[in-house]
């Protein structure tokens, strides 16, 4: 079987993350969160092209579907202070 797609990363990168969260509180928070991590992302990351957010509200869920030049790209996310300290805090912000 041909894939529909043939994967090709000289042409950029696409991570999807998901988030779920135990309440709605827990998702606007993390929603919050997301829009502050996004614009430090913009500033200090080399090579992020862009992002959209889908959210799920009955399952308290969020996608992130960001878009990178290269995977080095996706790499320098990690120079962000406000991503990192994020990351580390997964669990606090579930509930």
């Amino acid at each position: 079987m041909d894939p529909l797609i043939t994967p090709d990363p000289d042409r950029g990168q696409v991570v999807i993350t998901r988030f779920e969260c135990e309440s709605t509180r827990g998702l606007l928070r993390l929603m919050l969160l997301h829009k502050r991590i996004k614009r430090d992302v913009r500033r200090q990351a080399s090579g992020f092209i862009g992002v959209r957010t889908l959210v799920f509200w009955r399952s308290h869920t969020m996608l992130s579907i960001s878009v990178w030049k290269d995977l080095d790209s996706i790499y320098s996310m990690g120079r962000v202070d406000r991503h990192i300290k994020a990351a580390k805090r997964t669990s606090q912000l579930r509930s």
